[in-house]
């Protein structure tokens, strides 16, 4: 982070990064590990529910395509996804909209299918993963936190 920060002074006058940062982020990922280690028999269903859930958006990218007309290779799928998510980590805003569909639409581009079926794919893809599924999504995090 001292790069960042001396990186970061050009621009602006306090640092980036401050130190606090990256010791609360160790102390939260040790605390998530303590608190999944107390619960290792739900690992398997943790496990079980991410698979599943790759596994729906794979399956939806997948159906995105088929309704323009291209069947892709379902590895070309699995790779085109994978690629696309690590670069929207890896972006200053992970997940954020916007940064996905870009990331979609920029690895299915190169990876050879034609950009109007890439752009129009990636967008009813994130239609029916992201946006569909957002106002649900809200909604039980009200009614949770009310019960907590």
């Amino acid at each position: 982070n001292k790069i960042i920060n001396k990186i970061s002074k050009r621009f602006r006058d306090k640092a980036l990064i401050r130190d606090e940062k990256p010791k609360k982020l160790v102390e939260e990922f040790y605390t998530s590990l303590t608190l999944l280690w107390q619960n290792k028999t739900k690992i398997p269903k943790i496990l079980l529910t991410t698979v599943l859930f790759y596994l729906a958006n794979l399956a939806t990218l997948y159906f995105a395509f088929l309704v323009f007309g291209v069947r892709p290779d379902p590895a070309v799928i699995i790779f085109g996804y994978t690629v696309a998510m690590l670069l929207s980590i890896f972006s200053l805003m992970p997940e954020t909209p916007g940064v996905v569909e870009a990331s979609l639409i920029l690895v299915f581009v190169n990876l050879g299918f034609p950009s109007h079926v890439a752009l129009f794919a990636s967008l009813l893809y994130r239609l029916f993963a992201y946006w569909l599924p957002l106002p649900l999504g809200v909604f039980s995090y009200f009614r949770l936190k009310k019960s907590i």
